[in-house]
């Protein structure tokens, strides 16, 4: 199909640049690339030193002199840690230096973006990733992404939903036949949660804990929906007052009830998608339901907080923070089996001139990649190469 150079390298790739995890997909191979989407500066000269991975080992032991910076925060864009990001990230993929020079390799990269993203950040994440190496950048919106990636037929003219509860972005898109109908997003998150976690602790308990602790309290112990029956847990971290270690008992209910403004404002993005619905579209709904994905949706009890704030069943999708990422493969592979247009592969500079979300058109050769599918199914064999 065209996805790897003479010398081995891989020639294609489709990228979800996320706020907290960068994944890459080769066709053939499934994601081959998943590290924080993060770079390590020198706190003397604000200098990048190393990306993803790299950035964490660098700097273990190095607080003093270096600091972890995000390589984006929701939509906002650091260009040059965004470029590093992405060359660690495809140089881990098989994008090596000599595929890059290679005029028989096309070296197309399909970036995902947020379907709300402006023509500013839309033309930095170009200038980004061909900075990185990428010959030619298509953009494609992660509504569709994520649709494709939870099973979704495009081509059929039937209404599906789809919400994405990210780290720092909640969006709930409704599409048919390859058009967003419906979107609603919110600057809202993973990060808030793990922020009212934190603050609660901080100031109820008198303890500190880190960001990564944080994402383990909400992962085992916070809840989005009312329970019973749970016992205390046991959570250690540093003391306001001595500095030292200190481990405080914590009900799960006082939990729920720290993060619950937060799921609040997450459950109100779906609220607000389907209230404004043609009727026909609603009825649609009602049968296909929502797909739940993102980081977000392993929060326990969202989808039964979604459920019955509209009315529709709610799905919670298997690997549901790789579905972005698949459904960009997806349609990469659909452009190798059936020359399918994606947004970018125009070689003139018009190419930068940004137009509205999507930027592909649905046509009646696609639905050959999804004839044996049907919405929210699991994921294929190939997908599953990880």
């Amino acid at each position: 199909m065209g996805v790897a150079t003479e010398r081995g390298m891989a020639a294609d790739l489709a990228v979800d640049l996320g706020c907290d995890r960068i994944r890459v997909y080769v066709p053939g191979r499934g994601i081959v690339v998943d590290q924080p989407c993060v770079v390590a500066r020198r706190s003397s000269n604000r200098a990048i030193v190393a990306a993803c991975d790299d950035a964490l080992r660098y700097i273990c032991g190095r607080q003093a002199d270096s600091v972890l910076v995000s390589a984006r925060e929701g939509t906002a864009i650091d260009f040059e840690a965004v470029s590093c990001v992405l060359r660690h990230a495809t140089s881990s993929a098989g994008w090596g230096t000599h595929s890059l020079r290679s005029r028989t390799s096309r070296q197309h990269m399909l970036l995902c973006v947020e379907h709300t993203a402006g023509d500013v950040e839309c033309r930095a994440l170009i200038e980004a990733a061909k900075a990185a190496g990428a010959r030619s950048v298509s953009l494609l919106s992660s509504a569709i992404a994520a649709a494709v990636g939870a099973g979704v037929d495009l081509h059929r003219p039937h209404g599906a939903m789809v919400m994405d509860v990210g780290s720092c972005l909640t969006s709930v898109v409704v599409v048919s036949l390859g058009s967003v109908l419906a979107c609603e997003t919110s600057p809202v998150g993973g990060r808030a949660i793990d922020r009212a976690i934190r603050e609660y602790l901080r100031d109820s308990c008198g303890v500190y804990i880190s960001d990564k602790m944080a994402e383990e309290v909400k992962k085992c112990c916070a809840f989005a929906a009312p329970v019973v029956g749970c016992s205390p847990v046991e959570i250690t971290g540093r003391d306001v007052l001595t500095g030292m270690d200190r481990s405080v008992q914590v009900r799960p209910e006082d939990l729920r009830l720290v993060v619950e403004p937060v799921v609040d404002r997450i459950v109100g993005v779906a609220i607000n998608c389907v209230t404004d619905l043609p009727p026909e579209l609603s009825r649609d709904l009602v049968e296909t339901g929502i797909g739940l994905v993102g980081g977000g949706a392993l929060l326990a009890g969202l989808s039964l907080r979604v459920e019955a704030a509209t009315g529709l069943p709610v799905t919670v999708l298997d690997r549901p923070v790789d579905r972005v990422c698949l459904g960009a493969g997806r349609l990469l592979r659909a452009r190798e089996i059936v020359s399918y247009p994606l947004r970018g592969e125009r070689r003139s500079r018009s190419a930068l001139k940004v137009s509205p979300l999507p930027f592909f058109d649905a046509t009646s050769r696609f639905s050959s990649l999804f004839s044996e599918e049907r919405s929210m199914l699991p994921l294929s064999q190939e997908d599953m190469i990880c």
